[in-house]
């Protein structure tokens, strides 16, 4: 599994990662950019392939230098929320592989993560202050039509999901 980190999020890390020569099906990618939100430092995880997006409110320390193994915990917990069949999650970690840290995947991924951010910015959804996951917003980011790298058409970055899913694992 690729995760795509953005310049501002390499800088707030004091990592320097190269450019990712090598994506992935595009599904397997994703995308994390550092947001500030209510005052307080959060991330927002974009699917390079679908647009879903994982919002997930007040980092702490110790979640940033736990970064690869906690995108991939939260990754799966929103696909079972998904509903997503579990042996389609337990395959797609699989076919993914462990979490491995580049940079981001694309003009077209990084164009929907800055459009996703910039909804982010204007959601009149409060953030929940007691938890990291944010699934209000992120039913509603996952609901709000647009484009995505791995479809032609606009869509739902929910709908593209399950579309990949089925592309990759139906039938199995």
């Amino acid at each position: 599994m690729q995760l795509g980190l953005t310049i501002p999020l390499q800088k707030y890390l004091r990592l320097r990662i190269s450019p990712c020569m090598q994506p992935q099906e595009l599904a397997y990618c994703w995308d994390l950019h550092l947001v500030h939100r209510d005052g307080k430092e959060g991330l927002i995880m974009i699917n390079a392939s679908s647009r879903f997006e994982i919002y997930l409110h007040d980092m702490r320390q110790s979640d940033w230098q736990r970064l690869p193994e906690l995108a991939r915990e939260h990754i799966a917990r929103a696909f079972i929320a998904e509903e997503l069949p579990r042996s389609w999650v337990k395959r797609y970690l699989l076919a993914a592989g462990p979490p491995e840290l580049t940079g981001t995947h694309g003009r077209r991924a990084v164009g929907a993560l800055n459009h996703v951010v910039e909804m982010l910015m204007y959601c009149t959804v409060s953030s929940n202050e007691r938890r990291l996951e944010q699934p209000e917003i992120d039913w509603l980011l996952n609901e709000t039509p647009g484009c995505a790298a791995g479809f032609s058409e606009p869509g739902r970055p929910r709908a593209f999901l399950r579309a990949d899913f089925e592309r990759l694992f139906k039938g199995m």
